[in-house]
């Protein structure tokens, strides 16, 4: 999996130093819980206009269905609350903080838009290879 959109971007790292980036916030959320990994880890999340890592604590997000992420979460990250509260008025969502989003019921409502799931979390490790593909739990 590579990452194919910068602005839906994130990442996490465990105290041990295992690292492992997403192309898509809900990726990271759905294997993080999957894995009972978030609790231990560093996040970082893509905001989505400046297109650089950010902590996830002090980000401001936008779970919202007027956006398509590369998994079809469509949760948007911003470092300032203004552009978060813009874009929330725009695609039609709510701002919410880090606690708020570990809690959220995640869907996929573009799922069936036709992209390869793989795995179905977006996961890349950030220790693979130059061809940057983790194809953990894909058929082929």
């Amino acid at each position: 999996m590579i990452i194919s959109d910068d602005r839906f971007a994130a990442a996490y790292r465990l105290s041990e130093g295992t690292e492992k980036a997403f192309d898509d916030l809900g990726g990271l959320l759905t294997h993080g819980r999957e894995a009972g990994e978030l609790s231990e880890a560093a996040v970082w999340v893509s905001d989505f206009d400046e297109k650089e890592l950010i902590d996830a604590a002090a980000a401001h997000f936008v779970p919202t269905l007027g956006a398509e992420s590369p998994m079809g979460y469509g949760i948007l990250a911003f470092s300032d609350h203004d552009r978060a509260m813009r874009a929330a008025a725009d695609l039609g969502g709510e701002v919410i903080g880090w606690g708020a989003l570990l809690e959220l019921p995640l869907d996929r409502p573009a799922a069936g838009s036709g992209m390869d799931m793989g795995s179905g979390d977006g996961m890349e490790d950030a220790d693979d290879d130059a061809e940057g593909h983790d194809h953990a739990g894909d058929d082929g």
